[in-house]
């Protein structure tokens, strides 16, 4: 598994990303779900800045009826809901697991603090997206899927340094191209009353 950080100048600058003129195609709604506890969600984790609560578990799977591909190399990557929503979000971390077969659904581990701590309190919601690529063009730059490959999103996923991090089940269900992963961004993010004490904050307020 390699595993790429990619410091984002949007946070530095305010994040107020302008949609591409492009992207006018209605997203797909995420129909994956969070589930309560997962046996894919008891593995022992270690947190870059010393908190298992920024550490996502969880399980990929392609939905039954899907069809297409099977194998590739599954992209996964956790952006910030806050802007960007056109282009998959605010790139925050990424990850990647080489070579896998979704015959049988495949355990995940994410890191958020790998890409500096940005707790919820501080930067709102995410969105998990999930590609399983099959030409090696998913990148920080490129977080939206080719018509045909196996995607799924989940969205407004909360990770606090207060709460125990979710467990994510994923479902790889939508092969429609960039409107699997895009969505609309919110409207705004409030930093909330506690503080976590980020690395970078998104929030107003």
């Amino acid at each position: 598994m390699t595993l790429r950080i990619y410091v984002l100048a949007a946070v530095l600058c305010g994040c107020g990303d302008t949609p591409p003129d492009e992207a006018t195609e209605a997203p797909v709604e995420p129909t994956t779900t969070e589930t309560a506890s997962d046996p894919a969600c008891d593995a022992v984790v270690t947190s870059a800045c010393g908190d298992p609560g920024s550490v996502l578990q969880g399980t990929i799977r392609l939905a039954a009826d899907l069809g297409g591909p099977t194998t590739g190399d599954l992209y996964i990557a956790l952006a910030h809901e806050a802007y960007a929503g056109a282009t998959g979000g605010g790139y925050h971390i990424d990850t990647v697991l080489s070579g896998v077969d979704l015959t049988e659904p495949v355990p995940f581990m994410l890191d958020m603090c790998d890409g500096g701590a940005m707790w919820s309190e501080e930067n709102c919601t995410y969105s998990l997206q999930v590609i399983l690529d099959q030409n090696g063009n998913q990148s920080p730059d490129n977080l939206l899927p080719d018509p045909g490959e196996p995607s799924g999103r989940v969205g407004e996923i909360r990770v606090s340094c207060a709460e125990d991090a979710p467990c994510l089940d994923v479902v790889l269900d939508c092969t429609e191209g960039p409107a699997c992963a895009r969505f609309t961004e919110l409207s705004s993010c409030s930093c909330e009353a506690s503080t976590c004490g980020s690395d970078f904050a998104l929030c107003n307020g």
